[in-house]
């Protein structure tokens, strides 16, 4: 299943001219996908109010932790700029299903509040960094999170273990990396295997 954000895959600024079908034949021809979950996403006012350049890439919002449960990212304070955008997520993945038709089991991430204090916060309308503990990265027999020196990190780091249980779980401290926007998802990008 591929999950992605509209807004950083389908709009003018990436892909710009291709359409969503278009887009899903090209994934379909060299990635294999078979089933698709889009959801809207942010576009760029309002990622730039939580300091997110990428116009709300998936690793921002929420991940498979194994093919019927999505760890999604969740903040009960409506206050924050990123409640509006996670609670369209929230019931977009609550609409949406496994490739079998199954409902997907959904597990809310606490997210931390990191405000950036370098060069980078001069260029935005807010010093809150995009960050988040979805931005992990599973390899090898072990699953490195980001963490931020935040309150939140000890129950990010446990709530991923529990869906990774097989797995070591190692937290990494990233807020200078995060403050230059992204975290450990960012900067190592795993290249598929290839079809077979």
């Amino acid at each position: 299943t591929f999950l992605a954000t509209r807004s950083s895959i389908i709009d003018i600024y990436h892909n710009p001219g291709k359409s969503q079908a278009e887009i899903e034949e090209i994934l379909r021809q060299y990635l294999g996908v078979t089933h698709f979950i889009w959801l809207t996403g942010a576009g760029r006012g309002e990622c730039d109010q939580w300091g997110d350049e990428t116009d709300s890439h998936i690793d921002i919002v929420a991940r498979f932790a194994n093919e019927n449960t999505v760890l999604y990212n969740w903040t009960d304070d409506e206050n924050d700029p990123r409640h509006a955008m996670l609670t369209r997520s929230y019931q977009e993945l609550k609409a949406s299903t496994t490739e079998s038709g199954k409902p997907i089991e959904l597990v809310p991430l606490p997210l931390p509040e990191v405000h950036q204090t370098s060069v980078m916060a001069k260029w935005r309308s807010s010093t809150l960094a995009d960050a988040a503990y979805s931005n992990y990265l599973v390899a090898n027999g072990v699953v490195l999170v980001p963490v931020y020196g935040h309150a939140n990190d000890e129950r990010g780091l446990k709530i991923i273990a529990e869906h990774f249980p097989n797995r070591e779980v190692v937290g990494i401290e990233v807020v200078a990396l995060v403050e230059h926007g992204g975290a450990i998802g960012c900067v190592t990008q795993p290249q598929p295997l290839g079809l077979r």
